[in-house]
């Protein structure tokens, strides 16, 4: 079966069979299959469509609306469900390049099953670059002032430096303040500034921005109280004295010195998470790193440009329903003006004729200013037929102008 259609062909390709059914025909998922059609602007049928096809009573198929953007004129099936431009492609490209071995972060690979035990290696780490073991001259000063906070926290229950996302070991703070020094440096290169909200690092391109975090991998094991904390504890038994009850932790936590770097948001399946581990370091996937970063701030920005050009079709769209209620509601003024018009016209006629066979008038008597105030009325009416009245009554109405403020160029709004 072909992977390529015209979005009218697709169309009718979708409401000639159940989702499902058709899905397995074309080697989709049903979510797979609904996600296209939402962003092609496909109608999708619904269950209660097929209940009715099954019954003999099938509804009314929802029209295909046409659609000014040339690019969701075509469907195909193994393309990518969100169209990215040439920036984000060329990043996202960039990043798989990047990849450090453990699968390119676009799409991510299924991890791969775990070697047998007499296939582990006991090869160390290889060392990081020379670059990241000597210390820094001049440190990236958000970086400076974030290793200050962090340096001055409390620690926390397990023994780690805390600040807002970040917690490691206080041994591992001058290793993540050199690494994130020369990641800001680097990216600042490429035009990406790091700024701190709060307790948090932020890297922002224009509007566009990613958080980035580190934690500190660690195992915890149930603390067996010391014999010092037991005696300790029966001598604060004895003493009743409360206030100066010992505190035993619950657990002993054990640092391994390995961090885990990561970035914050979804990133439509973009890698935004990397460790240390038996046989690579952070320092040594830092390019991979890096471009991450890169990509996944290209996303962002990729996914509020889709966010801005859907609302401004939106704003567009009611735009042209607000013209559309304006010419309904101008027209039915139209109809009303024409009716009123046509009444004063058949009220004049009959007043003339009764005017006409009426006897002329005499002594002042209720009669004769009857008479004269149906000659007054006919008057009136006479007046409000002119030419020059009704194009007056028009041009206050603006039942016809001459720019017409409510037109529509696209035509009407399907009903």
């Amino acid at each position: 079966m072909k992977r390529l259609y015209i979005r009218s062909e697709f169309h009718e390709l979708v409401w000639s069979a159940p989702g499902d059914e058709l899905a397995e025909k074309l080697g989709l998922s049903s979510k797979a299959l609904s996600r296209l059609c939402q962003h092609h602007l496909i109608p999708f049928p619904s269950p209660r469509y097929w209940s009715g096809v099954a019954e003999g009573k099938p509804p009314k198929v929802t029209p295909l609306l046409p659609v000014d953007n040339e690019e969701l004129q075509v469907v195909n099936l193994d393309g990518p469900q969100t169209n990215r431009s040439a920036y984000a492609a060329k990043i996202i490209a960039t990043a798989a390049a990047a990849s450090n071995g453990n699968g390119p972060p676009l799409p991510r690979k299924p991890p791969s099953p775990a070697p047998a035990k007499h296939e582990v290696s006991k090869t160390e780490p290889s060392p990081p670059p020379e670059r990241f073991l000597a210390p820094v001259a001049k440190m990236h000063p958000v970086i400076k002032e974030f290793d200050r906070d962090l340096r001055s926290s409390s620690l926390n229950h397990a023994g780690e430096l805390n600040l807002g996302e970040t917690a490691i070991h206080p041994r591992s703070r001058q290793r993540l303040a050199i690494f994130l020094h020369y990641l800001a440096t680097d990216l600042q290169n490429e035009g990406i500034d790091l700024r701190r909200e709060d307790q948090r690092l932020v890297f922002f391109d224009g509007p566009d921005s990613t958080r980035i975090y580190c934690k500190e991998q660690r195992t915890r094991t149930k603390h067996e109280p010391t014999a010092a904390e037991l005696r300790a504890l029966e001598n604060a038994r004895r003493s009743r004295e409360w206030g100066q009850w010992p505190s035993i932790p619950d657990y002993d936590y054990e640092h391994s010195g390995k961090l885990t770097l990561e970035i914050s948001g979804w990133g439509g399946n973009l890698r935004g998470k990397w460790s240390d581990g038996k046989h690579q370091t952070l320092e040594r996937v830092f390019d991979s790193i890096k471009v991450g970063i890169l990509a996944r701030i290209a996303y962002e920005r990729e996914e509020r440009l889709e966010r801005e050009r859907r609302h401004r079709e939106w704003e567009h769209h009611q735009h042209r329903r607000k013209l559309q209620k304006g010419r309904v509601e101008r027209e039915a003024k139209r109809v009303s003006f024409l009716k009123q018009l046509a009444e004063f016209q058949r009220e004049a006629s009959d007043l003339r004729m009764t005017i006409s066979q009426t006897a002329a008038p005499g002594t002042n008597t209720e009669y004769d200013r009857m008479l004269l105030w149906a000659k007054d009325r006919l008057a009136h009416l006479e007046s409000l037929q002119t030419r020059e009245a009704v194009a007056e009554k028009l041009k206050q109405e603006k039942l016809f102008p001459d720019h017409d403020d409510l037109h529509d160029p696209e035509g009407e709004l399907p009903s």
